[in-house]
Parts: C-alpha cells; structure tokens; sequence
C-alpha cells in the first residue's frame, strides 16, 4: 500500500529512507525543444535528497557522468559547463547519472531544422511523430496538424467521412465535423482501430473505433465508431479530461484497445481495456472513462501492448503492468499483476537501470539501456549501451539467434552474433510491433534493425516468411542493397505489421510490411519487405 513513501510498492527487510532521493538539473521540465545551431548552453545537476522534517529537500553535489543516445542530434561535453551541442535534426536524451548512488535522470532533447527557430521563439513549433495502428498510419507534422492514411473501416482515419468501407493511400488532414483542420497537436498515438491525438494546453482528443470503450467517451457502446475528433472525457464522465486536473497532458501512448496519457507532473492516466482488471494498472476492470494509474508519480513515456503496459519514469528505470506468463513485465517472475513493478535485471543486481526507450506489443517488450559502466575509466566513455527484449520468443523477438518459446523471466540482452554473443550497441531508440522488434541507430548512418515475426516483410530485409532471429538492417527498398539510412523516428503498433520512420532533415516518411489496407501510403495494397 506504499505505506514506505519512498515512490514503490515493494517491502523493505531493512530501514528505508521516506521520499527518493533523486537527480535534478536547472533545465524547465528537463526538456528542450531547439533547433539545428541554436546557441550551445550548459546546465547543472545536482542530488535532491528527498523528504526530511526541516525543509522540503535539500541538495548536494554528486559524482556526474553524462552521455547523449544520438550524438547525431546533440552532443554534451564533460567540461565543467557540461555543454550541450546541438549539431543534427532528430530526438535524443542526454543520461546523468551519479557514480557513488547509482541514480540516473533524463533531458529529453528535441532538434528540428535551423528554419524553425522563429516557429520556436514564438511557440508554435512541434517536434513531429509517426505511428501505425492495425491497417492505417498516422503522422504529427511539425505545424501541429496531423495526418492519416490507410482504412477508414471505423473512423480512424479521422477525415469525417462515415463511408467506412473508404481506403486511401494518400495522407489526408485530420479534421474536425465543421471541416476545421485539427491544429497545435504536440502528440499522437494510432491504436488497432482508435487514433488520439493531445493539444499544447493538455486537451486530449480520440477518434475510430469503439472496442472495450477505447475512445474514452464513457458508456456508449463497443460498436460506435466516431469519424472525427472529440475530446475524451474526465473522470466522472461530466465533462472532458484534463479540465479538473492542476497538470496538464503532454503524452500519449496506444495499446490495442486501450491507451494512456502522461501529465506534465508525471502522473498516468488510462482508460479502454483493462485485461482481467490488470493490464493498466487502475483498479477494476475495463474503462470507459479515464482512471489514475496507480503507483505512477514519475512517468515520462508508455507504450501499450494488449495484455499489458510500459512506463518509463525520469530516472531511467522502467514499471510494467499486466500479463506476464511469458516474463514479458520482465519483472524476475511469471505471474501476472495489476499494480506497476519495476523492471529487473537480474535478482542479483536489481532494478534495470539507463533505460532510455522502450516498446511494447502482444506479449513482447524491448528496452534500449545506457547504463553506468562498473568502473568509469574514461569519462568520454562511462556508459554500456544495450537492448534487452522480455516475453514469448516464439518468432525469435529476444534477438538471440533462435525462436524456442523459451520464456524467461528477466530481460534477455539481444546480440548480433550466436558465437561471440556480442551485443546489440549503438541504439538510440527502439520500438515493437506484433512480435517483431525495431532499434533505431545512433551512428552516422542512422539506420534501423528489426527482428522476429516476418510473414509479410515488416523486418524490411526483402524477404518474407521466415522469422529473423538476430537484428538485422532495414533495407531502403525491395531488391535495394542500400540500407535505410539518415532516420529520426520509428514506430509501430501493438498489432500491427507494418512499420514506419521519419527521415531527419528532408522529413520523408517510410513505411514497410503489410499494405493491404493502403496503410504504407504509397497509392498500392502491394506489401513491401
């Protein structure tokens, strides 16, 4: 019951200090959204040591490492200013984490192009973002408007149009029933049938399909289908969410039939389906209306699978919820829960720590890491990068060079190779699909691997069929021997089988994998490996 009020829910066999003792930095919100030369600044961290009974925390100095995921977008120097750079377009975070405790936090860095400092200064400026549902993709462009193509089957493509046999593989702008564009999106997310989409002041907003009350709308049934945006409603149904709230959404994640929203103060709420009263971390069962996630004060991201969900808190530890028969919580057991626990790497050394991305689908997750070495040696050099992949490994998502449906019950480290064991490394940002797993790289090249279940070509190495069983380069096009290269973003979806990035500078969108609903948005239903 948290009766320890250090932040979790786990019991102590030994006294345990109230409050967390945390990192914290003199960056707002530890966030940053610039552009490509903008003036390099540095910034201070420092250790807050939670509650005590003489002042609400007090601060001391602590023994600072720091990195950036993809030095690509911005850099950090280890001069006394830490001295952040910002040298490409794309997103990245810059890792603080303290040698003597152990502690990590999070500044996320977002770095659109040198045109966009007046979009910036005057505060209209987004950062884009891509995501596919089932059989339709969705795009958040950086004037805040947002995009759809694919199946309009339930609505979800948001154009007002109630033909929901249309199809169209050609964006079109999400609009409202008066015609007026939907406008000042900062986020969005696409579920199997249902598209959300949150506004700068925190309004958050849902269209589609209807299953297990995904809409957020109340009690109005599972087969409505809503062919344009309205906002979800608060938390006694009375009137819309984030109105009777002091913080305001920031954030949105998918599930399959479900999602959750982020606030600004770290807090999570949920609505949709709520597998057997455990797969959202809210008491009770399905949701029709918004509920708090429970144990969640610290959130900065989600991603949602079917059974379950992923919660990536500030200081770079993650929680998970839900089905966990296939150690897909990855929480050093297989039974399932309904109240969020913290990610483990093992029982000996604890909490997974660095965690810095994350995804999640059916029963899968995947965790990319940049986690303080043992024994820092060289402070250009103080962090491990990694990913990890929990849950069914039947179509070979562990990356480990096999598809046994071994399941294990700790995150399981992916390589590159079945007889060195060498690590997946240089990752900057990861994403999951139906049961198949995607890692954004961070060098130069900035390509993509994927992994798993390839039925219809979503690993995007020109075959179809076979599991892939280790990370493997995403091709640029069918037949090509050019990788994918200079990519920003990558997402996909729960259910889905297709893929889809963004491309840094020119903002080119690529999709790939199944296309029988138009979903890739290249004017054909031919798929694409």
């Amino acid at each position: 019951s948290a009766q320890m009020g250090n932040g979790s829910f786990s019991n102590s066999e030994y006294p345990t200090s109230v409050g967390s003792m945390h990192i914290e930095t003199d960056i707002a919100g530890n966030k940053i959204l610039t552009y490509v030369g903008a003036g390099s600044r540095g910034f201070s961290a420092s250790i807050a040591s939670g509650f005590n009974v003489f002042t609400s925390e007090t601060s001391q100095a602590g023994r600072f490492r720091y990195t950036s995921t993809n030095e690509q977008v911005v850099t950090v120097s280890e001069d006394g200013n830490h001295t952040l750079n910002f040298v490409g377009v794309g997103k990245a975070k810059i890792v603080v984490a303290d040698e003597d405790r152990d502690l990590y936090t999070i500044i996320e860095i977002e770095v659109l192009p040198a045109e966009y400092e007046q979009a910036i200064e005057d505060g209209t400026a987004v950062f884009p973002k891509v995501d596919a549902g089932t059989e339709f993709s969705i795009a958040l462009k950086a004037d805040g408007t947002v995009w759809t193509w694919g199946s309009n089957g339930y609505g979800q493509l948001g154009i007002n149009n109630s033909d929901l046999t249309y199809t169209t593989g050609a964006p079109e702008q999400v609009i409202f029933s008066n015609g007026d564009p939907l406008t000042d999106i900062i986020d969005i997310a696409a579920g199997d049938r249902t598209a959300y989409a949150v506004t700068r002041d925190g309004k958050v907003y849902s269209w589609g399909g209807n299953p297990y009350s995904a809409l957020g709308y109340g009690n109005i049934g599972d087969s409505y289908n809503q062919i344009f945006p309205e906002r979800v409603k608060s938390q006694d149904g009375n009137g819309f969410f984030g109105d009777d709230l002091s913080s305001r959404a920031i954030k949105i994640a998918a599930g399959v039939y479900q999602a959750m929203v982020i606030l600004e103060n770290g807090t999570a709420y949920a609505w949709g389906y709520n597998w057997n009263g455990m797969g959202l971390g809210v008491n009770g069962g399905n949701t029709s209306l918004p509920r708090k996630v429970v144990g969640v004060n610290n959130a900065i991201d989600a991603d949602l699978g079917l059974y379950s969900a992923a919660i990536l808190n500030r200081n770079a530890t993650a929680m998970t919820v839900g089905h966990n028969a296939y150690g897909e919580g990855g929480v050093g057991h297989n039974n399932h829960y309904s109240l969020v626990q913290t990610v483990q790497k093992s029982q000996e050394e604890g909490a997974l720590k660095g965690i810095v991305s994350l995804g999640r689908s059916d029963h899968t997750g995947i965790f990319a890491t940049f986690e303080l070495k043992d024994e820092v040696t060289d402070v250009y050099d103080a962090f491990n990068n990694y990913v990890y992949a929990t849950g069914y490994n039947g179509n070979g998502i562990y990356g480990i060079g096999n598809d046994s449906a071994s399941n294990f019950a700790y995150p399981v480290q992916v390589i590159t190779d079945t007889e060195s064991k060498e690590p997946l490394t240089g990752i900057a940002d990861v994403a999951s699909s139906y049961r198949t797993q995607f890692a954004l790289a961070n060098n130069d090249d900035r390509n993509v691997y994927a992994w798993g279940y390839n039925n219809v070509g979503q690993t995007g190495n020109g075959t179809v069929g076979p599991n892939i069983k280790l990370p493997r380069l995403v091709n640029k096009s069918n037949g090509s021997t050019e990788m994918l290269s200079n990519i920003m973003l990558l997402e996909s979806g729960a259910y889905s089988t297709h893929a889809i990035a963004a491309e840094a500078n020119k903002g080119g969108v690529y999709v790939w994998g199944n296309n029988s609903k138009y979903q890739l948005g290249d004017q054909t239903n031919m798929n694409s490996a």
